[in-house]
């Protein structure tokens, strides 16, 4: 069974978008409805030493095909990192209940390592008007010679 699990940065998941070193973040997952029996928010400095933090089961989105889940990260002055950790609602017959990670990368039955993981950086701003862009990187040195082994 998979729990449909979904995170990223922007509006809707992540709030305030650009924390100061002050503020706390708060944090949703959108979960197929009924899947997720548990959540937690893990977050780490530098990887050592994961705290976690129970996430609460929110309300279903409007077509109720989602519910979602939401936890509060306190206030840090330096760069954190964090992951959700989500175990699956009980089953008829009591058989064994999954736990799945999710991370940057995606959901994962192994812990992330920690690039895999979101990271915030207190006190990081973009400029208004890079926010919402869709950036393109384009290598025209690499066609220039016309090698197709480039």
């Amino acid at each position: 069974m998979s729990l449909e699990i979904f995170h990223d940065q922007g509006r809707g998941y992540m709030s305030p978008l650009e924390p100061t070193a002050q503020e706390g973040v708060t944090l949703r997952l959108r979960a197929a409805r009924g899947r997720i029996g548990e959540a937690w928010v893990q977050y780490s400095a530098d990887g050592s030493c994961w705290k976690e933090i129970p996430m609460e089961r929110g309300a279903a989105d409007a077509t109720g095909t989602y519910e979602f889940w939401e936890g509060r990260i306190p206030s840090m002055a330096e760069r954190y990192h964090y992951r959700f950790m989500a175990r699956e609602a009980g089953t008829a017959g009591g058989g064994a209940q999954k736990i799945l990670y999710y991370g940057a990368e995606g959901a994962a039955e192994e812990e992330p390592v920690l690039s895999d993981c979101f990271s915030v950086i207190p006190g990081l701003t973009t400029p208004d008007w890079a926010k919402g862009i869709i950036w393109y990187s384009v290598m025209p040195d690499s066609f220039y010679n016309g090698d197709i082994l480039n």
